[in-house]
């Protein structure tokens, strides 16, 4: 078992679903299936998978984290404004973000210019 508000993570093809361990086996996540924010068992949350004590440590104690992610159960999932991370880093006091849709937006922007640059040589 995890210790409560440890961030956990698990692999997802391209990208790191994030989750944060909660009492009795529990995980806290947004839910991209399910549309929203969930509490299940750790077996539910890996799928199968390998699940990973990610490093960032809370900033709060452990009743913060626990009123706070109760407080989040049902709310909405949005995959730019309200996802995995965007959750955790709520829950644990830590900088609100998204490092993952960060990256995955600066190489769609360097993917654009290097074809906007090879369509303008060949035009």
């Amino acid at each position: 078992m995890y210790r409560i508000g440890t961030p956990l993570s698990t692999p997802r093809g391209l990208y790191r679903h994030k989750g944060v361990a909660f009492p009795d086996g529990m995980v806290l996540h947004a839910s991209k299936e399910r549309g929203q924010v969930v509490l299940e068992p750790l077996s539910d949350f890996r799928g199968g998978r390998s699940v990973r004590a990610d490093r960032h440590m809370a900033r709060l104690p452990q009743d913060e984290i626990l009123r706070r992610g109760y407080g989040a159960l049902g709310r909405p999932y949005r995959p730019l404004t309200a996802n995995c991370e965007h959750l955790v880093a709520e829950v644990l006091g830590l900088e609100h973000g998204s490092p993952q849709l960060r990256t995955a937006f600066a190489f769609g922007c360097m993917a654009l210019v290097a074809g906007l640059a090879i369509r303008s040589r060949a035009a």
